[in-house]
């Protein structure tokens, strides 16, 4: 039996994404995949037992391994209608409903950059299926991004693989990140009219000024309860919005991106007021 309308996050990297599923997850309907499930994968029921037995973390991961499971291989990340066969309908349908009922839950949540660019392919998958798509101020989005990958990656390719990626990367991490930051929300900006009811945007400053008002208002749009329990174990580590990109992108580097990607970036610009289309 089909999920009833999953819940797939989706963003770029550093957009607030991992505050946004972890505030979904906690709530007492949503099930997701964890570190047990990545793990065993053709068996949801191990998997559970190795969470209640304390083996292995009960927390929402991104497990990119199971999105990737049939698509594996490819240099872009984008997936359409043409890759959810029959049978990878089916394997998703059996391994979500079993989480669902292992653990005694009625809806799925999931987040993985990569889903920003498998809208089609989630939607051939789950007819119905909602999006959530995480807004954060440009230049905190590029400043974390150009830390991270240095860090983590270094210096290489972090991010969404979009068409155009490798021509993104050969340029300054600066300019890569505000082009990753650019081309993800244009395509969701072109994905959401297509799906009226199904498309919501959160903003990563209202969410952790006011996670109250804004999980409720997300809440209701997703068809989740927001009574008290919705908010009992929301985390407890939720944090004002900070502006240490300053420290990163010097006025130099701004410059650099405005004179690039200033037009588009404006798009996206936050002064308090909603998000245009939200």
């Amino acid at each position: 039996m089909a999920p009833d309308r999953p819940i797939f996050i989706v963003a770029p990297p550093r957009c607030g994404t991992s505050l946004l599923y972890r505030c979904l997850a906690s709530h007492p309907d949503a099930g997701y995949f964890n570190r047990a499930d990545r793990i065993f994968p053709e068996s949801p029921r191990l998997a559970r037992w190795a969470t209640l037995l304390g083996l292995l973390r009960d927390e929402p991961r991104e497990s990119r391994a199971l999105w990737f499971r049939f698509i594996r291989g490819r240099k872009i990340d984008v997936a359409g209608p043409e890759d959810a066969r029959p049978e990878v309908r089916d394997w998703y349908e059996r391994r979500i409903a079993a989480v669902l009922a292992l653990r005694g839950k009625r809806r799925f949540v999931s987040k993985l950059p990569a889903h920003t660019a498998q809208i089609p392919f989630l939607d051939a998958l789950f007819p119905g299926a909602l999006y959530v798509q995480s807004m954060r101020d440009w230049r905190a989005v590029v400043s974390s991004t150009v830390v991270k990958g240095k860090r983590d990656f270094g210096g290489g390719w972090f991010g969404v693989r979009l068409p155009g990626w490798r021509e993104a990367a050969a340029k300054p991490p600066h300019l890569a990140a505000a082009w990753q930051y650019r081309a993800a929300h244009e395509l969701l900006d072109a994905e959401a009219p297509r799906r009226p009811g199904r498309f919501f945007r959160v903003r990563y400053e209202e969410l952790v000024r006011d996670p109250r008002a804004t999980l409720s208002r997300l809440f209701a749009g997703c068809g989740l309860s927001a009574g008290e329990e919705a908010f009992a174990r929301l985390p407890a580590d939720i944090r004002p919005a900070h502006e240490r990109w300053r420290e990163v992108l010097t006025p130099g580097i701004l410059a650099d991106i405005e004179r690039e990607h200033g037009d588009a970036l404006r798009r996206w610009e936050y002064d308090g007021a909603a998000v245009p289309g939200a």
